[in-house]
């Protein structure tokens, strides 16, 4: 296969990155309701890399053990959404989503709760977006939670040929003034990589994004 085929170049990125902040638009605006106060949400950086660097790219924080929350997709182009998150944020962010007001018998034992709920209201408004945009339906399963490091997050998610590849997005949320740093990852195998760039070159055309085409070699 062509080493065209699993990369993208500068003005498939700019489609990308059009679409992921899109979707982290959507989702900052969920979490403000269920935060009851304001949010701000960026994207510094969108890449694609390969499995081995992903896990890299989290070990480089310094910041684990990390928690994750996953969701499988399917549809035209199939695998996992990820959001990750330090596992020493996850306090805060239990703070800030329960009340501030919140004891800390009531935070302790709720912490997955509140991640799985703030996961699941990102990377359905990240997938739902990207759906949306792209004109396709993705078929999104429940989401699961996960704790670990690196390799034990990304290899839950590692499609049973391997071969896999990893949209990485660097994501900083702000609630109520409480900044919560992870990472937003779509998880593809080659198969869908193709179709992915396909059904980018075709929102690039129709958002003006001059000369995104798809190389089908």
């Amino acid at each position: 296969m062509a080493e065209s085929s699993l990369s993208l170049d500068a003005r498939e990125t700019d489609a990308l990155a059009e679409l992921v902040n899109l979707g982290v638009s959507r989702a900052a605006g969920a979490l403000r309701q269920l935060a009851g106060g304001q949010v701000s949400v960026t994207v510094p950086a969108v890449s694609l890399i390969s499995h081995a660097q992903a896990i890299e790219v989290l070990s480089q924080t310094g910041h684990g053990p990390f928690a994750a929350v996953i969701q499988r997709f399917s549809g035209d182009f199939t695998g996992s959404a990820l959001l990750v998150v330090p596992q020493a944020r996850l306090h805060t962010l239990t703070r800030v989503v329960l009340a501030e007001s919140a004891g800390p018998d009531d935070i302790g034992g709720m912490e997955d709760e509140v991640m799985a709920e703030t996961g699941n209201i990102i990377l359905n408004a990240y997938l739902g977006t990207i759906a949306n945009m792209l004109q396709r339906t993705l078929n999104v399963a429940l989401p699961e939670v996960l704790a670990g490091d690196g390799p034990a997050i990304f290899g839950h998610c590692a499609p049973a040929g391997g071969g896999d590849l990893v949209i990485s997005q660097s994501i900083d949320f702000t609630l109520k003034a409480r900044n919560v740093s992870g990472h937003l990852a779509m998880i593809l195998d080659i198969p869908s990589l193709k179709a992915f760039k396909a059904l980018l070159a075709e929102f690039g055309a129709r958002a003006g994004i001059a000369g995104v085409t798809f190389n089908s070699a």
